[in-house]
């Protein structure tokens, strides 16, 4: 019998997952689990009981009173499992939501059930118009008369259509008579655009030709100043009435709908001898698109036979051999009717433009190829999707290209179509109208709906600024550049979601299924708090790690030099994702330009401009952000307080001292891709000196010292890097005649002996007063000298070819970094293994002298917390014990060293205990080091 391993998710609970789904009572706990392994997680079945954050069970149980004699817990699961889709109310409501509408059913109908599952905190009362005479609650029908009483009770007045049901009725009378009640209401008052009826009352859902040439622009005018807000759910629809109207002053763009989450992976099904076309909806309405579904249709027919069976799920009144119709169906059973009939595409076919589609939220959810008439918001909505295919009603016979691309194309990744029987929950995202429906914003920001969907378990936070006082649309401009940016550095397909949070003027800014607006304000001045305290409240709730990018729309101000610093910024923080994920899994946070502070401002360490990558398991650790006048803490919460975290587990991958608003950093300073390819040019001409090139030399007359110093004076003539250099200052300690008798044969060289052994430190804090002026130099040391195993010699003859014999390569890079080595270590603190290293005057005149610690030598070049380094070899063991034989290296020719030059230091953790050899740290240059566990 074939053998597998069970792979559960680490907070799966058995029991839990028996309550959750009665028919799986009479399996053991081994059989459950087994189930949940090979069938649970494909049908999305539920382990464990999520409850919205404001969830008061005691008021759920006292306000659903069939409810009484439930406990605390099972009424917990009482709600999980029924109360959130039978809408139940676990607390007392706010107010009343008063719905104004037409009796049709369909979109709008949806529409109004999810805004009532979103803003279950208030008492919602739908009534439709009939006609002069009677309106409608529920299956009621009661006096027109009626309806003044009722709608004064509202706190909120919400109008989602003018249509009625009897045709008979004079729309306009009616109408102006509704509006006139609307606008002697005393509250809030919305409207909401789901049709075209206020443009042309004759025909609400017109087709593309049949838009009217006139409008009674004045009744529009005055219905729509009747509202506080006029609400459009698609930037297309908007644009409609704009073109009659010329502006809006009231309306309001919605970045996302009251909808259900949309599958993220987009599939094409297996290849098989026939394929199921699907249709939902009243296809037998002419405007959505009945005379055209009976063309492709019967196209298809003549075309394929019996390979292509269309279903239309819904009404249709024209039969065919190829067609099979459901009828009407009810939301709740739309998926498992998908998956019955075997659904392998979907045609979307309305020939007017749609202003949003309810029915395409539930084709996006399968996951499946849609191919869809070229207008309205289907074109808006499907723009993104990489299996949605385009077609135009004059030439519906392209559909016939695109279904034989997709059938004979071998190189389409095609896998298991994998439909959810389960109607999915809807996504709170209205952040838009939140504050018009007096709703705590964290209501729009559902962990739990997210959770189902971090497949990658990576999340990008946007804080984006639109403000007229900046410049027309300047914030929207760098927020379209940024989306693109990650798109083309392949980081948006690692994404799982983009969270956005918008402050200031209202726009519509994307229809891309990732973007998720979860907070809206038009008040600038809430500066970043709302984006940095909803990344906490991410991390607080999501149940497992999850890694985070956070960025804004820099430079919306239009100071001098922010363009260029945020495509700084990008540059590292985007176009290198991968390099940044990668050292997630090891570093706390990734950021650009870490800035140290250790005097009155000890607080306020920060990555340059705000942008950064961490671990929302790090972030859980952080305390809450509280708002305050001062813009900058927003910059400072992340790894702002040194006195309680470790900072060797933040990683900054580039350093800068530059002022950005004072200056800028041209890309070719900063881009490897450009900085390699000039050193790769420059290594192609002969080398042209620019300053002086001292070497500092440390040699301990111990041991076999003076075959080593022989070996490394051999190289440093052989190399070409003796006649370059100007002086080599050379400290001896334990000085013996035949070390400086060796050494007086090298005229560059200045010989400082001591007979005792003061070790490295006896360079380290000396050589400065024997060199001066702009320099690049050399570090080197008559390493193991106290060794006889081979690992240790072969560990100094790596040392001697990347510092000695690579020279060049060092002395190019210099003007780009500050120091230059091999072996680059994180731990006890940032240092090149071996401590052989070149470096410049610029940066090595802002180092002091180094303690009596016994490692703090090697520590030296990096004890400016800013240095920005480069490491040309990085070898990946430990050379104390491993050989590391020199053909593993000096076969590399200079372009192959170039490609893998290297920022990121070793994360060598098994070393954090030799912070002891370090010395003791002076908190005034910089932070202490704090353990963690």
């Amino acid at each position: 019998m074939k053998r597998f391993i069970i792979y559960l998710p680490h907070n799966f609970d058995v029991n839990e997952y028996l309550l959750l789904n009665p028919d799986l009572q009479s399996f053991n706990q081994e059989e459950a689990k087994r189930h949940y392994f090979l069938h649970g997680r494909r049908e999305n079945r539920h382990y464990k009981i999520s409850l919205p954050r404001d969830f008061d069970v005691d008021m759920y149980i006292s306000i659903n009173s069939d409810l009484q004699n439930l406990t605390r817990e099972e009424a917990k699961r009482h709600y999980f499992i029924y109360g959130k889709y039978e809408n139940r109310c676990y607390k007392i409501y706010t107010g009343t939501i008063f719905h104004l509408s037409h009796n049709f059913g369909g979109g709008t109908a949806v529409y109004i059930e999810n805004c009532k599952k979103i803003f279950n905190t208030y008492n919602h009362i739908v009534v439709t118009i009939i006609d002069n005479d009677s309106i409608r609650i529920n299956d009621n029908n009661l006096p027109y008369k009626d309806l003044e009483k009722l709608i004064n009770t509202s706190d909120i007045l919400i109008v989602h259509s003018l249509l009625f049901d009897n045709r008979e009725t004079n729309n306009n009378e009616l109408s102006y008579n509704l509006l006139n009640l609307v606008r002697s209401v005393d509250c809030i008052k919305l409207f909401i655009a789901h049709d075209y009826f206020l443009l042309n009352p004759n025909k609400p859902n017109p087709l593309k030709s049949e838009m009217p040439k006139n409008i009674e622009t004045n009744f529009v005018n005055n219905t729509l100043s009747i509202f506080d807000k006029v609400i459009f759910n698609s930037s297309n629809c908007y644009k409609n009435y704009l073109s009659y109207l010329n502006k809006i002053d009231n309306a309001l763009l919605l970045n996302n709908i009251p909808d259900i989450n949309f599958y993220k992976e987009r599939i094409f099904p297996y290849k098989k001898e026939k394929y199921t076309i699907g249709l939902i909806g009243e296809i037998r309405c002419p405007h959505k698109g009945k005379f055209l579904a009976n063309k492709i249709i019967t196209m298809f027919n003549a075309k394929f036979g019996e390979k292509y069976h269309f279903v239309i799920l819904g009404n249709y009144d024209i039969q065919h051999p190829n067609l099979t119709t459901t009828g009407r169906y009810k939301n709740e059973e739309i998926f498992s009717m998908i998956k019955n009939y075997d659904i392998d595409y979907f045609l979307f076919v309305s020939t007017f433009e749609e202003t949003y589609s309810f029915t395409l939220s539930i084709a996006l959810h399968t996951g499946l190829p849609i191919i869809f008439n070229d207008i309205g918001s289907y074109s808006e909505r499907l723009v993104n999707y990489k299996n949605c295919f385009p077609f135009s009603e004059e030439n519906f016979d392209y559909i016939i290209e695109i279904v034989n691309d997709i059938d004979n194309n071998e190189f389409i990744k095609r896998s298991e179509k994998n439909l959810s029987l389960y109607y999915p929950t809807i996504y709170n995202n209205m952040p838009e109208i939140s504050n018009y429906l007096r709703v705590d914003n964290f209501l729009n920001f559902n962990i739990d709906e997210i959770e189902k969907n971090l497949h990658n378990g990576i999340v990008c936070f946007m804080h984006v600024c639109i403000s007229d006082n900046f410049g027309m649309n300047v914030g929207q401009q760098i927020f379209n550049d940024q989306i693109n940016y990650i798109r083309e550095s392949g980081l948006y397909d690692k994404l799982d979601y983009i969270f956005v949070t918008v402050l200031g003027k209202n726009v519509f800014l994307t229809n891309d299924y990732k973007i998720k607006v979860i907070y809206y304000s038009e008040n600038i001045d809430e500066q970043e708090f709302p984006n940095i305290s909803r990344i906490k409240y991410f991390s607080d709730n999501i149940s497992k790690n999850v890694k985070i990018l956070r960025i804004h729309t820099k430079g919306v101000t239009n100071k001098p030099h922010a363009y260029e610093w945020r495509k700084y910024l990008e540059y590292y923080l985007i176009e290198k994702n991968e390099l940044c994920l990668q050292e997630l899994d090891k570093f706390k946070c990734v950021g650009v330009n870490h800035h140290y502070y250790y005097d009155d401002n000890k607080y306020k360490n920060h990555f340059s401009g705000n942008f950064w990558w961490a671990n929302s398991s790090y972030i859980k650790n952080l305390e809450q952000l509280e708002v305050n006048e001062d813009r900058c803490v927003t910059e400072h919460w992340l790894i702002g307080r040194l006195d309680k975290y470790d900072y060797r587990h933040f990683l900054s991958l580039h350093q800068t001292p530059i002022d950005f608003y004072k200056t800028h950093l041209e890309d070719n300073k900063y881009n490897l891709e450009l900085i390699k390819c000039d050193i790769w040019a420059k290594l192609e001409t002969n080398f042209v000196k620019t300053r002086k090139i001292f070497g500092v030399y440390f040699i301990c007359c111990i041991g076999d010292y003076l075959n080593i110093v022989k070996n490394q004076l051999d190289k440093l003539v052989e190399s070409g890097l003796y006649n370059e250099t100007d002086k080599i200052v050379c400290f001896v300690c334990k000085a013996e005649n035949d070390c400086i008798e060796l050494l007086q044969k090298y005229d560059k060289i200045k010989i400082i002996s001591t007979t005792e052994n003061l070790y490295e430190k006896y360079a380290i804090n000396n050589f400065k007063n024997y060199i001066s002026g702009e320099y690049y130099l050399y570090y080197m040391h008559s390493k193991s000298v106290t060794r006889s195993e081979a690992c240790y010699n072969e560990w100094r003859t790596l040392c001697d070819y990347f510092i000695i014999h690579k020279w060049r390569l060092s002395v190019e890079l210099l003007q780009y970094y500050d120091c230059v080595g091999t072996n680059l270590k994180n731990f006890p603190k940032k240092h090149y293994s071996g401590n052989f290293w070149w470096s410049k005057s610029e940066h090595i005149n802002t180092l002091r002298d180094i303690n009596d610690g016994y490692l703090s030598c090697e520590m030296y070049i990096f004890s400016n917390m800013k240095t920005n380094y480069v490491s040309i070899h990085q070898s990946y063991v430990n050379h104390g014990d491993t050989s590391y034989p020199e053909n593993l290296y000096n076969c590399l020719n200079d372009n192959e060293l170039i490609d893998k030059i290297c920022i990121i230091p070793d994360f060598n953790s098994g070393d954090k205990h030799c912070i002891k050899f370090c010395g003791e740290v002076d908190t005034n240059f910089e932070p202490q080091i704090i353990e963690l566990t």
